[in-house]
């Protein structure tokens, strides 16, 4: 694993949805592969599932967000913050890690 700013392995890292793997170098914001981390198979499937549903809340076809957007966006936020404190577990203290909420 490598970033933009020469950590080999960053340890301030974000966990942030978008149209990626969902964890981020805290210093340069490079993504990274989730599969470099020593994370357990199905914390990484949930974190892959919740990565893709980013964006579910907007009509692609309109491109506008649904009436319900604000509730399916909190919702996923509850997720992703549940899921980072997941991986604040397994990673352990020596990671900061800080979750971004989608807006």
């Amino acid at each position: 694993m490598s970033c933009n700013c020469g950590s080999d392995i960053p340890n301030i890292l974000i966990v942030e949805a978008d149209y990626a793997d969902p964890i981020w170098c805290g210093e340069c914001r490079f993504n990274l592969d989730l599969d470099d981390f020593n994370l357990p198979k199905d914390l990484l499937n949930k974190l892959s599932n919740w990565s893709e549903d980013y964006g579910d809340w907007i009509d692609w076809e309109t491109d506008k967000r649904f009436s319900n957007a604000n509730t399916l966006i909190s919702q996923h936020n509850i997720v992703g913050l549940k899921l980072t404190e997941k991986i604040r577990v397994e990673l352990g203290e020596n990671y900061t890690i800080t979750f971004s909420p989608t807006k």
